[in-house]
């Protein structure tokens, strides 16, 4: 998903900044299916442990409590704030009025409920940053500051009043194959929800000086099945840049 070819790269060169600046916040999710084989030592691939988890759903949080509630569809948070009626972004203007995403009370609980309510947050922050520029609900999901340099990047390019993007009010959706996540095969630690990204139609990134777009579709490979890894640590829950199988234990960050 983050991904980017030379001919994208170059798109944004008028600002200083890249099309991998656009893609970089996003999630480093790994390809799920065959792609997805385990790191040496590993005993299951991302679809197998699915498969486990569909046939025996007592163990597919492997420990984490659950309410049971099935999770599998499109990623949904339940309460924003309005700031009155949204304008999507336009070739004349950036988007208004963008509603804000509101921090689930359970978000930061160990819980395969509080991870849901984790990664729903953490998409609807990015794509809130994705339209305005604003990174700090972004960073409330942040607790181990992976993103602050794409986040800053972001707000950058909004700075720079020349770049932003075009179309509806979530940008990015993911939806959840699996009603519940499974340990990753590649770190104790850490867990897997593989599920399907797509961007939105019209979508668009847009430089005001070139007068060109580029779809998000093209630039971060929408349709894409993937695994989303997550880790609990110091009482919160954290998006992993990598398969986890590189994150370090008591915060640090991983190289």
């Amino acid at each position: 998903m983050t991904l980017v070819s030379r001919r994208q790269a170059v798109y944004l060169t008028g600002t200083g900044l890249t099309a991998a600046t656009v893609t970089a916040c996003a999630p480093k999710v790994q390809p799920a299916g065959n792609d997805a084989s385990p790191s040496p030592g590993g005993t299951a691939s991302a679809e197998s442990a699915v498969s486990a988890a569909g046939a025996s759903p007592s163990s597919a949080s492997d420990g984490l409590q659950s309410s049971g509630k099935n999770y599998q569809g499109p990623v949904k948070l339940e309460k924003y704030d309005s700031k009155g009626e949204f304008k999507p972004g336009t070739r004349e203007h950036k988007a208004e009025n963008v509603p804000a995403p509101v921090e689930p009370e359970n978000m930061h609980e160990e819980s395969v409920d509080g991870m849901y309510s984790f990664i729903a947050f953490w998409i609807k922050a990015q794509n809130y940053l994705y339209l305005t520029g604003d990174g700090a609900l972004l960073r409330k999901a942040d607790p181990a500051d992976d993103y602050t340099e794409s986040i800053d990047l972001y707000k950058a390019l909004y700075d720079s009043g020349v770049v932003w993007v075009l179309g509806e009010q979530h940008p990015m959706k993911i939806s959840l194959n699996s009603a519940k996540p499974v340990k990753n095969p590649r770190s104790e630690t850490s867990y897997m929800w593989i599920a399907t990204v797509e961007f939105g139609e019209g979508t668009e990134i847009y430089n005001s000086q070139t007068q060109e777009t580029y779809p998000l579709n093209d630039l971060m490979q929408s349709g894409s099945r993937v695994s989303v890894i997550t880790q609990y640590e110091n009482g919160a829950w954290r998006m992993l840049k990598d398969d986890g199988s590189q994150a370090s234990p008591g915060g640090t960050k991983a190289p």
